[in-house]
């Protein structure tokens, strides 16, 4: 009987050692290598993870989860272990990314270093003020790694410098958690932003006080910029359509021209007048101001030119294309 017994028991190993080997080896062949080895990986991961707490586990069934003293405060010392080195890391780092992982969410730009350098340099003048120093997140311990890999493909938030967003959807996804980015600087407005999408970034512009740069695609409501909150822009960039160039109000140009620390403005196939272009001298900040524009002369930029001679004006007249 001792004989059968160990007859069965070995027939028993060598069946299960067989079945382990037929399932790697479909996994293998299914999956791929890689792939199953991030599965490993990723179980073993899971189990480093959890281990304080199976011990806890273990040792309460050991005891028949009878609680007595020395067993409750070594089980909770097992829990709290688990919760610093495990837990804790994990969400942290899902926090500390839950605006960029939104905003990847319905296809918004993001960038971390989207700061503009070439572009100032190839003008001759920098407006920007100085970025925030980035203080970079404490590294998920490795076996922690695995388990986050989706949730470390998004930048955290407070390293984001700059941000795209082409319509109303992306623009709410900011407002909601704009006081995240503290580090943005930069803010890009496409063609498919309506006019409550700017509104309501206009909104949340009290939670983005590092951003001195916007970039916006014509069409620009007039009275956008008059809400105050948009005080702190040093660089103003407005782009329209080459084949159909908007026209820039009256109104607009007011409201540019009194934005109190305003060093550079760029207009991009736009029209106005050569009435509504002197406007502009008012602004007592403006350093630099370029201009790709029709309905305007050549008298008019000279005029504007003799009225602002603090600012250098780069300008040319486009003619509307066919």
């Amino acid at each position: 009987m001792n004989l059968s017994g160990r007859f069965y028991s070995r027939t028993t190993l060598l069946v299960a050692f067989l079945l382990f080997e037929l399932t790697l080896a479909w996994s293998f062949r299914n999956l791929g290598w890689f792939e199953t080895g991030g599965v490993i990986r990723w179980g073993a991961c899971a189990i480093l993870a959890l281990l304080p707490l199976a011990v806890a586990a273990a040792l309460l069934a050991r005891r028949r989860f009878r609680f007595g003293l020395r067993t409750l405060l070594i089980a909770m010392s097992l829990l709290a272990i688990f919760m610093c080195v495990s837990v804790l890391p994990l969400y942290e780092a899902i926090e500390s990314r839950r605006g960029s992982r939104a905003l990847m969410a319905c296809d918004a730009g993001i960038h971390l270093t989207f700061a503009n350098d070439n572009y100032f340099q190839a003008v001759g003048y920098d407006p920007r003020r100085a970025a925030p120093v980035y203080q970079p997140e404490s590294a998920l311990p490795v076996w922690l790694r695995p388990l986050a890999a989706e949730t470390l493909q998004a930048p955290p938030d407070n390293s984001v410098r700059g941000i795209w967003l082409d319509n109303d959807a992306q623009v709410a996804g900011l407002a909601e958690h704009a006081a995240r980015f503290t580090r943005v600087t930069y803010i890009g407005l496409g063609k498919g932003v309506g006019l409550r999408g700017k509104q309501t970034l206009a909104n949340a512009m009290s939670k983005l006080p590092h951003v001195d740069q916007l970039y916006v695609e014509s069409p620009v409501p007039a009275g956008w910029l008059r809400s105050g909150e948009f005080d702190r822009l040093r660089s103003l960039r407005i782009y329209g359509k080459p084949r159909s160039p908007d026209l820039l109000s009256d109104e607009l140009l007011r409201e540019i021209a009194v934005l109190p620390d305003l060093r550079h403005l760029s207009l991009w196939w736009i029209k106005t007048s050569d009435a509504d272009l002197q406007l502009l001298a008012k602004s007592t900040s403006l350093r630099l101001i370029e201009l790709r524009i029709s309905g305007v002369t050549s008298p008019g930029f000279e005029q504007l030119g003799r009225a602002m001679p603090n600012c250098r004006i780069k300008g040319m007249v486009v003619a509307k294309q066919p």
